[in-house]
Protein backbone atom coordinates (compact mmCIF):
# COMPACT_ATOMS: atom_id res chain seq x y z
CA UNK A 1 0.00 0.00 0.00
CA UNK A 2 1.52 3.18 -0.94
CA UNK A 3 0.17 7.05 -0.25
CA UNK A 4 1.38 10.70 -1.57
CA UNK A 5 3.18 12.52 0.98
CA UNK A 6 2.43 16.19 1.54
CA UNK A 7 5.92 16.38 -0.22
CA UNK A 8 4.35 14.89 -3.04
CA UNK A 9 6.15 11.66 -2.71
CA UNK A 10 5.45 8.04 -2.69
CA UNK A 11 5.45 7.13 0.58
CA UNK A 12 5.68 3.11 1.08
CA UNK A 13 3.67 2.00 4.37
CA UNK A 14 6.21 -0.31 5.66
CA UNK A 15 8.57 0.02 8.75
CA UNK A 16 11.29 2.67 7.48
CA UNK A 17 13.46 4.83 9.21
CA UNK A 18 12.29 8.79 8.10
CA UNK A 19 13.26 12.25 9.25
CA UNK A 20 12.01 13.73 11.99
CA UNK A 21 10.50 16.55 9.70
CA UNK A 22 8.08 13.93 8.07
CA UNK A 23 6.93 12.19 10.97
CA UNK A 24 6.09 15.49 13.16
CA UNK A 25 4.43 16.65 9.44
CA UNK A 26 1.90 13.60 9.79
CA UNK A 27 0.93 14.39 13.39
CA UNK A 28 0.80 18.21 12.71
CA UNK A 29 -1.56 17.18 9.85
CA UNK A 30 -3.56 15.19 11.94
CA UNK A 31 -3.92 17.56 14.36
CA UNK A 32 -4.74 20.43 11.55
CA UNK A 33 -7.78 18.23 10.89
CA UNK A 34 -9.13 17.73 14.50
CA UNK A 35 -8.28 21.78 15.09
CA UNK A 36 -10.66 22.58 11.60
CA UNK A 37 -13.70 20.18 13.12
CA UNK A 38 -13.49 21.81 16.54
CA UNK A 39 -14.03 25.36 13.96
CA UNK A 40 -16.19 23.97 11.32
CA UNK A 41 -18.41 21.27 13.17
CA UNK A 42 -21.06 22.14 15.58
CA UNK A 43 -19.90 19.60 17.75
CA UNK A 44 -21.96 18.67 21.37
CA UNK A 45 -19.17 19.65 24.27
CA UNK A 46 -18.84 15.16 24.82
CA UNK A 47 -17.38 15.44 21.11
CA UNK A 48 -15.44 18.64 20.91
CA UNK A 49 -14.11 16.96 24.47
CA UNK A 50 -12.93 13.85 22.34
CA UNK A 51 -11.37 15.78 19.98
CA UNK A 52 -9.18 17.48 22.08
CA UNK A 53 -8.44 14.41 24.14
CA UNK A 54 -6.90 13.10 20.65
CA UNK A 55 -5.24 16.28 20.09
CA UNK A 56 -3.38 16.22 23.04
CA UNK A 57 -2.41 12.42 22.40
CA UNK A 58 -0.83 13.36 18.90
CA UNK A 59 0.96 16.09 20.83
CA UNK A 60 2.41 13.00 23.11
CA UNK A 61 2.91 10.73 20.66
CA UNK A 62 4.80 13.30 18.63
CA UNK A 63 7.21 14.06 21.31
CA UNK A 64 8.78 10.10 21.29
CA UNK A 65 10.12 11.53 17.77
CA UNK A 66 12.05 14.33 19.27
CA UNK A 67 15.51 14.31 20.79
CA UNK A 68 14.94 14.64 24.61
CA UNK A 69 17.09 16.96 26.71
CA UNK A 70 18.33 16.01 29.98
CA UNK A 71 18.42 17.34 33.55
CA UNK A 72 22.27 17.45 34.85
CA UNK A 73 20.96 15.04 37.43
CA UNK A 74 18.87 12.40 35.16
CA UNK A 75 22.17 12.71 32.94
CA UNK A 76 24.46 11.99 36.17
CA UNK A 77 22.22 9.32 37.27
CA UNK A 78 22.09 7.41 33.68
CA UNK A 79 26.09 7.44 33.57
CA UNK A 80 25.48 6.09 37.08
CA UNK A 81 23.34 3.24 36.07
CA UNK A 82 25.10 2.52 33.06
CA UNK A 83 28.22 1.61 34.24
CA UNK A 84 26.58 -0.60 36.93
CA UNK A 85 24.12 -2.72 34.72
CA UNK A 86 25.18 -2.60 30.56
CA UNK A 87 21.39 -4.25 29.40
CA UNK A 88 19.13 -1.34 28.80
CA UNK A 89 21.68 1.29 28.19
CA UNK A 90 22.56 0.77 24.45
CA UNK A 91 21.51 4.47 24.00
CA UNK A 92 22.18 8.08 25.30
CA UNK A 93 19.52 9.08 27.80
CA UNK A 94 18.61 11.64 24.86
CA UNK A 95 17.75 9.13 22.75
CA UNK A 96 15.58 7.16 24.76
CA UNK A 97 11.95 7.86 25.00
CA UNK A 98 9.11 7.14 27.25
CA UNK A 99 8.31 3.94 25.14
CA UNK A 100 12.22 2.71 25.95
CA UNK A 101 12.11 3.83 29.69
CA UNK A 102 11.11 0.35 31.10
CA UNK A 103 14.78 -0.88 29.39
CA UNK A 104 16.81 0.93 31.70
CA UNK A 105 14.78 2.31 34.73
CA UNK A 106 12.72 -0.85 35.28
CA UNK A 107 9.38 -2.78 34.43
CA UNK A 108 7.35 -0.44 36.52
CA UNK A 109 7.67 3.01 35.53
CA UNK A 110 6.13 4.52 38.72
CA UNK A 111 8.69 2.81 41.08
CA UNK A 112 11.65 4.02 38.53
CA UNK A 113 13.78 7.00 39.10
CA UNK A 114 13.01 8.44 36.13
CA UNK A 115 10.48 11.09 34.47
CA UNK A 116 9.42 12.57 31.20
CA UNK A 117 8.78 16.25 31.75
CA UNK A 118 7.21 18.40 28.82
CA UNK A 119 9.02 21.74 29.35
CA UNK A 120 5.52 23.61 28.23
CA UNK A 121 2.42 21.48 29.26
CA UNK A 122 0.46 19.68 26.85
CA UNK A 123 -2.50 21.47 27.26
CA UNK A 124 -1.00 24.80 26.19
CA UNK A 125 0.90 23.01 23.06
CA UNK A 126 -2.56 21.71 22.63
CA UNK A 127 -4.18 25.32 22.83
CA UNK A 128 -1.37 27.14 20.67
CA UNK A 129 -2.29 24.70 18.23
CA UNK A 130 -6.11 25.04 18.36
CA UNK A 131 -5.06 29.07 16.97
CA UNK A 132 -3.59 27.81 13.98
CA UNK A 133 -4.64 27.93 10.43
CA UNK A 134 -2.61 25.88 8.76
CA UNK A 135 -0.72 22.58 9.27
CA UNK A 136 2.68 24.37 8.71
CA UNK A 137 1.81 26.68 11.76
CA UNK A 138 1.03 23.43 14.04
CA UNK A 139 3.90 21.87 12.11
CA UNK A 140 6.18 25.28 13.91
CA UNK A 141 4.89 24.70 16.91
CA UNK A 142 6.01 20.60 16.52
CA UNK A 143 9.17 21.63 16.14
CA UNK A 144 9.91 24.60 18.21
CA UNK A 145 7.75 24.48 21.59
CA UNK A 146 7.56 20.70 22.13
CA UNK A 147 10.43 20.17 23.98
CA UNK A 148 10.77 17.02 26.63
CA UNK A 149 13.26 16.55 29.48
CA UNK A 150 14.53 13.67 31.35
CA UNK A 151 14.31 14.19 35.08
CA UNK A 152 14.52 12.30 38.36
CA UNK A 153 11.63 11.28 39.94
CA UNK A 154 13.04 13.59 43.18
CA UNK A 155 13.12 16.63 40.29
CA UNK A 156 9.72 15.81 39.25
CA UNK A 157 8.20 15.73 42.97
CA UNK A 158 9.78 19.12 43.68
CA UNK A 159 8.46 20.29 40.20
CA UNK A 160 4.58 19.02 42.14
CA UNK A 161 5.40 20.41 45.26
CA UNK A 162 6.05 23.97 43.33
CA UNK A 163 2.32 23.56 41.72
Amino acid sequence: MEAKSRFGEEMAMSPTVISQEKILCCFAESIFKKVRALKELNLNKSQAQRLNESISEDIKKASTFKTHKKSKAAEKLYKTRKKADKSGFELELEKQNWHTQSRFDGKRRREGQFHVEHKTPVSALRDECRKCDSVDGILNILNNNLVVVWITKEENERLDKNK
